[in-house]
């Protein structure tokens, strides 16, 4: 009997970890538009765009940053898995670090949206009470500028009238528990739909609460909650007196929802729909690979080392094209070093770095070398530190065969700590992309909510008790009878109202190692 309540706290104990870590850790970053004084440029993302063959191409704007959410992934599955379906363009601004209230540079421009085809919003800024900060991101869409809206914008400019949420086509204060669900096609027959097949289960999922559909949106999609209501989840509106097309829906909190195939396509129909163009001189054949041009990265597999690394963040992690691994200085002190061979010297126009957090900023200095001992600067941040992660620095160098980062401190106590460096060439390079393997998300084995949950070797993993019976554990303990009591806050993680708690008594009355009794203890 102690082994299973062992494996049951050992289990339940592991995923409410990793659902924490999941909200401290997973911010967004600041991608400042500006050259920067005493340093290199620092360059506007741009994403790689459809060969010259493509017959017609669209120009999207992709608005992402603020709270909670991993938009450094996101913009990266967003922008790479649409391109791969359809001929779409991008340019991605990326600011507000991970608040709840930045004003970003983008916005102040009046002109903001100028020159875009259709204006994704990814973005997370619910504690911006201020209406007019609201009509000047509207302006543009009253003009009658498609927009797509993901996720999170349902709770951005919460400035106390329904101006953001008539834009929207919905209404959302709140959300439920983390969760897989299953998304039901109540539209079959609209073009946006087609291909999506009758249902769709999420991989994970927080579920929004829709507290009002407007009369000028019309529900593609809806998913059912704990409490057996169903929450439209995909949207179309017509917006203002223009009737701009706006397409929304509010899956889309977790990677694995927008690395899915299925979300991937239905986005991308969603975003050709709303700048008018679903039709096949924009969409791109599933089924034959594509050409697309990307930026020449020298660094791509060649060999790193550092002066010091963290056990399993080696230097390698830091030039193998993977967002999911890292290098990590072994503490975080200042001082410590990383740098790549090139092979032999070479030109270079700059280099990129997506630092490890977005929070705070990075204080280092870039130097290049021909043979490893003369070294020049190529930029420094040795005084002023680099707010955000992700980076684009415009420095040309003749001659560079290493490139060393060298570690001084960050303004957040963060240690020395980078997912890529990447050294360009100045060169544009074909990358063939096929939909149906490189868009694929990585499979998941086993209980889609055990996904990244790790424990001791000698543990056995398993699910005990799950939403929609336990939603927002805060605390457990187990009876000598294999009972385990979980505290349960109904708040979510949005909410703050009084008397929203209880504890959950979980039994196994079948001895099969899975909860089927709950009773609310108290």
């Amino acid at each position: 009997m102690q082994d299973v309540i062992r494996r049951m706290v050992a289990t339940v104990g592991a995923m409410r970890l990793r659902d924490t870590a999941f909200w401290l850790v997973l911010t967004s970053l600041v991608v400042p538009l500006t050259s920067l004084p005493g340093s290199a440029a620092l360059a506007q993302e741009k994403t790689a765009a459809p060969a010259p063959h493509a017959a017609k191409t669209l120009k999207a704007l992709l608005v992402t940053g603020g709270c909670c959410h991993d938009y450094q992934r996101q913009k990266k599955l967003l922008t790479e898995g649409i391109s791969a379906r359809a001929n779409v363009e991008w340019e991605i601004v990326h600011q507000g670090g991970g608040s709840t209230n930045a004003k970003i540079p983008l916005y102040e421009n009046p002109d903001w949206a100028k020159g875009f085809d259709v204006v994704v919003h990814n973005e997370c800024f619910a504690d911006i009470p201020d209406a007019s900060w609201t009509q000047r991101i509207l302006a543009p869409h009253k003009a009658g500028l498609p927009a797509v809206v993901i996720h999170c914008a349902m709770h951005c400019y919460r400035d106390k009238t329904d101006e953001w949420f008539k834009f929207l086509g919905v209404t959302s204060h709140g959300h439920g528990a983390h969760y897989a669900f299953e998304v039901v096609n109540a539209a079959p027959k609209h073009p946006i739909m087609q291909g999506f097949g009758n249902k769709w289960m999420t991989p994970k999922g927080e579920l929004y609460n829709i507290a009002k559909v407007w009369d000028t949106t019309t529900p593609l999609a809806y998913g059912k909650s704990s409490a057996m209501k169903d929450e439209c989840v995909i949207w179309v509106n017509e917006y203002g007196d223009k009737k701009t097309r706006v397409f929304g829906t509010t899956v889309g909190h977790y990677a694995e929802e927008m690395q899915d195939p299925v979300f991937l396509n239905y986005v991308t129909r969603g975003l050709l729909w709303s700048a008018d163009k679903l039709n096949d001189d924009y969409l791109i054949s599933a089924s034959k690979p594509r050409t697309i041009k990307v930026p020449e990265n020298l660094a791509l597999g060649k060999t790193a080392t550092a002066s010091g690394s963290q056990e399993e963040r080696d230097p390698k992690f830091a030039v193998d094209g993977d967002l999911d691994t890292r290098w990590c200085a072994p503490n975080g002190g200042a001082g410590y070093t990383w740098q790549v061979d090139l092979g032999e010297p070479q030109s270079i126009t700059g280099v990129k770095i997506v630092w490890e957090s977005p929070e705070g900023g990075y204080k280092f200095r870039v130097d290049t070398s021909a043979d490893g001992k003369e070294w020049k600067t190529l930029v420094d941040h040795s005084k002023k530190a680099i707010a955000g992660s992700d980076a684009t620095f415009q420095a040309a160098a003749d001659k560079v065969k290493h490139v060393r980062l060298e570690y001084l401190g960050s303004t957040h106590g963060g240690w020395g700590s980078f997912w890529e460096f990447e050294v360009h060439s100045g060169k544009m390079i074909e990358q063939v992309v096929n939909p149906l393997v490189d868009a694929k998300p990585q499979p998941v084995s086993g209980d889609p909510l055990l996904a990244g949950v790790r424990v001791p070797p000698a543990f056995e993993t398993t699910i005990f008790a799950a939403p929609p019976q336990i939603s927002y554990p805060t605390c457990l303990t187990t009876s000598p009878d294999g009972m385990v009591f979980v505290g349960v806050d109904l708040n979510g993680s949005l909410g703050a109202k009084p008397e929203k708690g209880k504890i959950v008594r979980c039994r196994d009355t079948n001895a099969d190692g899975k909860a089927d009794e709950f009773i609310t203890f108290c």
